[in-house]
């Protein structure tokens, strides 16, 4: 009969925050251990992070709650790809936790500025992109930027953008993300499906539903507008 003890199970809460990350960074060796350390390291910083990406995404033209959701996700992507280049000797602090802490909120700070950088450029291409679309089943707009004047022109670009601003953030987003891919009917990339789904918490068929009812309402705004022009 085997009289040895049987070993203690690994009890990752018992682990330094700083060990977690070393943990992590060897996710290739050891997967389940790295995956715990992750869970944990999730546990006692996802209220900072949280409260950091909220913190940053106020005052601007888009859901706040929703750029706050996606910094997060992306800032714990990051942790789990980069967590072997985690130096505490960098830090300025002596609290292991809090130095953990100015390092999450440099990689929120990074994600917060390509997020919007992205989002502001992908915005105004999409803009460009639907007044050439938008109306091609309409006779009357056909090709508006070869046959009309610039002041019917200018009339069009104003209509449109006061009828954008009129749509939710979340039927804008979708149906200016599909107008970046050509004319709004081809398929969008996996990654722009997986975002655009994941951020509004829908499926991948329900976002060209999204759009052609978008495009619907979008054409009826600007028709309104066009008559009280």
């Amino acid at each position: 009969m085997n009289s040895n003890p049987k070993p203690k199970p690994w009890e990752v809460e018992k682990e330094s925050s700083e060990d977690l990350l070393v943990i992590l960074s060897m996710n290739e060796d050891s997967p389940k251990e790295a995956s715990l350390a992750f869970n944990e390291f999730f546990k006692r910083f996802s209220k900072f992070v949280w409260q950091q990406s909220q913190s940053i995404s106020t005052n601007l033209p888009w859901p706040a709650e929703d750029l706050a959701r996606a910094i997060l996700s992306n800032t714990f992507l990051k942790v789990q790809a980069k967590a072997g280049a985690y130096d505490p000797k960098k830090n300025s602090t002596t609290n292991a936790d809090h130095g953990i802490e100015l390092w999450l909120a440099g990689i929120i700070k990074n994600e917060y500025k390509q997020l919007v950088s992205h989002s502001s450029e992908d915005q105004k291409v999409a803009k460009e992109d639907y007044l050439r679309v938008a109306y091609k089943t309409e006779e009357a707009f056909n090709d508006p930027f070869e046959e009309e004047d610039e002041e019917t022109v200018s009339i069009e670009r104003a209509c449109l953008e006061l009828s954008l601003a009129q749509l939710k953030d979340r039927e804008k987003d979708v149906l200016l993300t599909y107008f970046r891919y050509k004319d709004g009917n081809k398929q969008l990339p996996r990654p722009e499906i997986d975002r655009l789904a994941n951020l509004y918490n829908t499926t991948a068929l329900n976002l060209r539903k999204i759009k052609e009812r978008t495009v619907k309402q979008l054409e009826i705004l600007v028709r309104n507008c066009k008559k009280h022009t």
